[in-house]
């Protein structure tokens, strides 16, 4: 069979055709499939950055010989004929592989999705059909995962990304319970990826202390205010420590920090927060952003609560002037 022969013909190619068979066949990002081709050609003991380029192009062009896959013209995406893709599938089940490769997939899809910064829109867009996977499948493929991070010899990374990808599917999870008003059920799956971050990242890491201002805004949603407060504080001064007082995490959660304040009627201190925030974010993005604008928004929430009508009144209408 054509699958057979291309895989003892040249293994990386077939292992690339495997990964495609899991996306849109219409649209497959070139930049992720490169990505992680070079870290299989790394795995495979390819000696440099130069020659895990050459190894994706050489498969690449294998898997178009044989007519498998196209390219569009301007070479950002890989294209797969949607019986190509039912066949491969076929073949990857009747070897017993299907679950192997499509974890393999979704691992891939947590590694590569940007957190949600407005710069990172248009990335988060084109990747989201390959990503809402995540938030549907089981993630319990432990078996799978821990034979081919031996098979690799990689078992720290595969980890590393397995431990990505459950914490977004428990994020996600976690915020549509929250949604919907089901703050326990919401609660324990932030602490779950708390919890699953501290262990494989540390408690310092920017995922950790995300993890611990996410919890946060839960147990503020069910009127938790102190201890809200308490891990809001424990966030920020982590993100100041780790990221600098001007990085954009850092000003989330001031922001943060000086809304669970606001609600305790500890006015001043939020006040204050919200101007370090308004003023961090124009000099980090400038007035337009969509991060100054929500700062913008909350400083004037906080004016009104304090009866300040008029100063709120002034960025009320300076906001959708900036919009």
């Amino acid at each position: 069979m054509l699958f057979e022969q291309i895989q003892q013909e040249r293994r990386l190619a077939a292992e690339l055709l495997s990964l495609m068979s899991f996306f849109n066949p219409q649209s497959i990002p070139e930049p992720t499939l490169r990505r992680y081709s070079k870290g299989a050609a790394q795995a495979a003991n390819a000696e440099d950055k130069e020659e895990a380029d050459s190894t994706f192009d050489e498969d690449l062009d294998t898997l178009q010989a044989y007519s498998l896959v196209s390219v569009t013209a301007d070479n950002d995406a890989c294209e797969m004929h949607a019986l190509v893709q039912f066949c491969m599938q076929v073949w990857l089940a009747s070897c017993s592989h299907a679950a192997q490769w499509e974890q393999r997939f979704l691992m891939l899809m947590a590694q590569e999705l940007p957190s949600g910064e407005y710069e990172n829109w248009a990335e988060c867009l084109q990747l989201f059909p390959y990503v809402e996977p995540l938030f549907k499948s089981e993630p319990a493929a432990e078996e799978a995962l821990n034979a081919w991070a031996q098979k690799q010899g990689n078992y720290s990374t595969a980890q590393n990304i397995a431990a990505k990808a459950l914490a977004a599917r428990e994020r996600v999870l976690a915020l549509v319970l929250q949604g919907q008003g089901k703050y326990k059920e919401a609660e324990k799956l932030n602490w779950q990826a708390l919890e699953g971050r501290k262990k494989e990242l540390g408690v310092r890491h920017p995922d950790t202390l995300t993890s611990v201002d996410n919890l946060a805004s839960v147990l503020r949603d069910q009127g938790k205010y102190k201890e809200a407060e308490k891990l809001n504080w424990r966030a920020l001064e982590g993100y100041e420590k780790e990221q600098g007082v001007r990085h954009p995490d850092t000003l989330t959660s001031v922001s943060n920090l000086a809304g669970v304040l606001q609600d305790q009627g500890k006015y001043k201190e939020a006040e204050k927060l919200n101007w370090r925030a308004l003023e961090g974010s124009e000099k980090e993005f400038g007035v337009r952003h969509p991060d100054t604008l929500t700062s913008v928004y909350c400083l004037a929430h906080l004016l009104h609560t304090t009866k300040r009508y008029a100063e709120a009144a002034e960025f009320h209408c300076i906001a959708p002037e900036l919009a």
